[in-house]
């Protein structure tokens, strides 16, 4: 089906003869390709919907577009304001199936495993039986976050966390517990990677709508998929101390790259 642009009407009537909202409107029918950056308002202007008095049932027509072409956004649309940024992507269905074929692939420039969030794997099989907090390593998490900066910075990519790098499944129990020792669950981890999102990237709350993670389970152990867009615009870490720090994919690695050489990676719009 052919995008509808701004402006387009073409959609479906109820019985009472209403004309809804356009069925895809082209920022969701790039949605369907790439998560893609936008606000309600630009949503709603795009499906010419009411932003005034009739607001609530405008924002029903979005949802039941957006569902019915399985379009994910992040924040969904009953949290915060019409002009704060959310992203729109495919929601996924991909069965664990296609998922272990995935793993069993082994890393690439756009598929990445790491065996945990939290744990230090090494010590916890090194030193058994110490309090589990003993395990906890902070730095890892930092690695992951750059992990993550560098896929929205080369075209998105995927992060499976509990996967060792031989494509062996570790598991994601203790990783739960130390996200949040009171749930140890998918539910509180994901809670806590927000969380660490949100805190160490530049602008942190959009970088986290272009994340998302979802559980799977095989043999009995649990791991986590992690899905992360590509950005339009960079993607910067925070830098201890201050400052940012800025990430590409090169191969299988997550690089650095300095400032005076962003140009040479990217095509940079001077506004100055």
């Amino acid at each position: 089906m052919a995008a509808a642009g701004k402006g387009d009407r073409r959609g479906v009537t109820r019985p009472h003869g209403r004309l809804t909202v356009a069925l895809l409107c082209a920022t969701a029918a790039r949605a369907l390709r790439t998560p893609s950056e936008t606000t309600l308002r630009g949503l709603l202007e795009e499906y010419a919907l009411d932003t005034g008095a009739g607001l609530l049932a405008s924002l029903a027509e979005l949802q039941a577009s957006l569902t019915a072409f399985s379009i994910d956004c992040s924040p969904h649309l009953g949290v915060g304001d019409l002009d704060d940024r959310r992203v729109l992507a495919a929601a996924s269905t991909d069965s664990i199936e296609a998922v272990l074929e995935v793993i069993a692939g082994g890393e690439r420039a756009d598929v990445e495993f790491k065996a945990s969030l939290i744990l230090d794997v090494r010590r916890f099989r090194a030193e058994p039986g110490l309090p589990l907090s003993s395990y906890r390593l902070d730095a890892l998490t930092q690695v992951v976050m750059k992990t993550i900066a560098a896929f929205c910075n080369s075209g998105g990519g995927t992060l499976f966390v509990g996967v060792e790098d031989d494509s062996t499944l570790f598991g994601m129990k203790e990783d739960f517990f130390l996200a949040s020792e009171k749930r140890a669950d998918f539910d509180g981890w994901d809670q806590f990677l927000r969380g660490q999102i949100e805190s160490r990237f530049h602008d942190g709350r959009v970088v986290a709508n272009y994340v998302k993670a979802a559980p799977f389970e095989n043999g009995g152990r649990t791991f986590v998929r992690i899905k992360i867009g590509d950005r339009t615009g960079l993607t910067f870490l925070k830098k201890a101390g201050g400052g940012a720090e800025l990430f590409v994919r090169s191969g299988t690695r997550s690089v650095p790259i300095e400032f005076h050489e962003i140009e040479k990676h990217f095509s940079v719009i001077r506004k100055f």
